[in-house]
């Protein structure tokens, strides 16, 4: 199988992406921003965007989350002012340079294999 697929799977997603199989990893983050991390500002990353976009809807109902996986900056901006809890991000993006220090934790849900 291909590296894709095989990341896919480890976070709990079908070999193509569209579905959840396991929701473990969705569960410990939960878990951790309703104790340890309760009210702090998080960044999670993600490799597959719809891998974020499922964690982000979950999230959404109980936390003020944004996303940022390309051209669109406001939800990034929104983290930045600090009026957005959550940031779901895509690894590409981190690539730019962007300024994160007002997260206290980074959580990598997904990875490159080059990480």
């Amino acid at each position: 199988p291909s590296h894709d697929r095989v990341s896919r799977i480890a976070s709990g997603f079908t070999p193509d992406g569209k579905t959840c199989v396991s929701d473990a990893k969705l569960r410990e983050i939960l878990s951790l921003l309703k104790s340890e991390l309760k009210g702090e500002m998080v960044v999670i990353w993600f490799k597959h965007n719809d891998e974020l976009l499922f964690v982000r809807k979950q999230l959404s109902e109980k936390f003020r989350v944004g996303v940022f996986y390309g051209e669109d900056k406001k939800d990034l901006e929104k983290f930045q002012n600090k009026d957005l809890q959550i940031l779901c991000m895509q690894q590409m993006c981190g690539a730019e340079g962007i300024d994160l220090s007002m997260a206290s934790t980074a959580i990598y849900h997904s990875n490159w294999w080059s990480n």
